[in-house]
């Protein structure tokens, strides 16, 4: 069991999302970057899908009632576990009546912490995600208990460490495809499209990532269409929205570009106002 001591900011449970129900509304969700989150699970052998603790800007601070092991990874942050500092990237052995004090995030956005066996939480459409309409118990809040899977180990049996990938925060290129309204655009339109240098702007969240430095181009509107993470969406007043993990499933503007799944994780550790300057890279 683990007690919140101090739950962060924007601390809440995530997965690999809401699969399979986008017909019915409701949004994939699921953790902003999928490679931190794959890689704490695999870290410890988890399943695949494993609930983890995800958090932007200010760790949690939490207390381990019995010993078990953790990893975290994703944005760089300062931790340290009974005042000592620890590492990323690897698996921790955390004794019993132990205290993990996660400070302020230093590069990226994101960090995510996975503990053995994965939490154990109520499930809502097949997944443990955080959204405030079907599951608002996945958020953290000062003094609540997780509960996690029980599993028997050794303190030797994980020793496996790896080198994290060192430009996911600073690429200067974000693959994408051909939206199903490219075709919207002319070819001087599109050029400028691809070679114009972006940032991430100010009230992006986890739904939508608005881009700035767009040049003056911009798309007429569409009869409402499907959506997903990854869609970047051109309005008829010229702004850039590119649809995050919490995106909604339709909308009414030009989908001229859809970004990778690598693309998005690496968007989503670039820190809002950062100037990013990256540009499209059609594959």
């Amino acid at each position: 069991m683990i007690k919140v001591i101090q739950p962060g900011t924007h601390s809440t449970i995530q997965d690999g999302g809401r699969i399979n129900f986008r017909n019915q509304g409701v949004p994939i969700g699921g953790a902003m970057d999928h490679h931190a989150y794959f890689l704490v699970n695999h870290l410890l052998q988890n399943e695949e899908f494993a609930p983890v603790i995800e958090f932007a800007i200010n760790g949690p601070s939490l207390y381990f009632y019995g010993q078990t092991f953790i990893a975290l990874s994703g944005a760089e942050f300062h931790v340290k576990l009974n005042g000592k500092k620890i590492s990323q990237n690897t698996p921790i052995h955390v004794p019993a009546e132990s205290t993990l004090e996660i400070g302020h995030v230093f590069k990226g956005n994101f960090g995510y912490i996975a503990v053995l066996g994965g939490f154990k939480i109520e499930k809502v459409l097949n997944s443990s995600s955080f959204n405030p309409f079907l599951l608002p118990s996945a958020k953290l809040t000062k003094g609540m208990q997780l509960a996690y899977v029980k599993t028997k180990f050794k303190n030797t049996e994980f020793n496996s460490r790896v080198t994290p990938v060192h430009d996911k925060f600073c690429r200067t290129k974000m693959d994408v495809y051909p939206g199903p309204d490219f075709n919207l655009l002319s070819l001087e339109q599109k050029e400028k499209l691809i070679n114009q240098k972006y940032y991430v702007a100010p009230n992006s969240n986890r739904m939508a990532v608005k881009l700035g430095n767009v040049p003056e181009i911009s798309a007429p509107e569409i009869i409402t269409a499907p959506v997903q993470p990854g869609t970047v969406q051109l309005t008829p007043s010229g702004e850039l929205i590119i649809l995050m993990r919490d995106a909604q499933t339709t909308g009414g503007y030009a989908r001229v570009l859809q970004l990778t799944d690598h693309a998005m994780n690496s968007l989503s550790q670039c820190e809002i106002g950062e100037k990013y300057e990256a540009t499209f890279h059609l594959i």
